[in-house]
């Protein structure tokens, strides 16, 4: 170089551009006169570059190629740690909408399951629409006469009183002259019970109330208002619950003897004849 050139070159100064590129670092020397202009053939190529920066420009610039290469590794490291976690992602996302649509099916059917125990309560409470019950039907109405009656004397079946007393039926000796005035104590209905052939009511035709056993053997037979009346309480002359028969006490035929209920024996104070009205 000569004496003008070291001149020149004193004069002037020099800029460093550096230009980073994804694969290539490429660094270049650029000169310039104070009047700004660019001076030719004094650009250097980057084989070049260590004549103005030294050993030390060389080993910075292979720092920095080597860190572009380490962030280049952990793009590229990222990207697939992305990619895989995607994937996972993915997977997680499908487990999680089955499971949905699993628990929107089963919350269906426990719907369904709790509209029908609804509905098979409310069906529970409903009180059955009520039926008319079978009601006895009269068949006739007629005195009860003891059938050991004798002479004249007729021995018949009469509410005490027309209820209430003790004892509730007694006897009462009837003279068959057409001198007796009959009243609705002597006189009593034949009711047949639903259901059965065999079977009758025996009620007092003066009011509601019906002939019933107490059930014992010896126990003297009661009277019961009609509308509380049972199946215990559906008589004829041989009980229909305990077997016991109607019974004038030891054949008396005296006024106010008991009409009991007692076991049957076949005695004339167990048979009764009925007296149509």
């Amino acid at each position: 170089m000569g004496l003008g050139q070291t001149s020149l070159v004193t004069k002037i100064h020099f800029i460093i551009s550096l230009h980073r590129y994804s694969h290539l670092t490429e660094v270049s020397i650029t000169f310039y006169d104070y009047e700004g202009l660019e001076l030719d053939g004094y650009k250097h190529k980057p084989s070049e570059i260590g004549v103005w920066l030294g050993i030390e420009g060389k080993m910075g610039l292979g720092e920095a190629q080597a860190d572009v290469e380490d962030l280049e590794t952990l793009a590229k490291q990222r990207s697939l740690i992305i990619g895989e976690n995607d994937e996972e992602i993915i997977g997680l996302e499908n487990i999680i909408q089955v499971r949905i649509t699993a628990f929107l099916k089963l919350q269906e059917e426990m719907d369904e399951k709790a509209k029908e125990l609804r509905t098979h309560m409310h069906e529970g409470h409903v009180a059955p629409t009520p039926t008319a019950a079978p009601e006895s039907k009269l068949r006739f109405k007629y005195n009860i006469r003891r059938e050991s009656s004798s002479c004249n004397k007729n021995v018949f079946f009469d509410l005490k009183g027309a209820g209430g007393q003790n004892l509730p039926v007694h006897a009462i000796s009837v003279t068959l002259d057409g001198s007796y005035k009959w009243d609705s104590n002597h006189t009593w209905e034949i009711l047949s019970v639903p259901g059965f052939n065999t079977r009758v009511v025996i009620k007092i035709a003066g009011n509601s109330f019906v002939l019933f056993s107490a059930g014992r053997q010896g126990q003297t037979i009661e009277w019961r208002d009609g509308r509380e009346c049972h199946d215990s309480t559906q008589v004829r002359f041989r009980n229909a619950k305990d077997g016991t028969y109607l019974d004038l006490l030891s054949s008396n035929t005296a006024n106010g003897t008991a009409f009991l209920t007692y076991n049957g024996h076949g005695g004339a104070n167990q048979a009764f004849k009925l007296w149509k009205h």
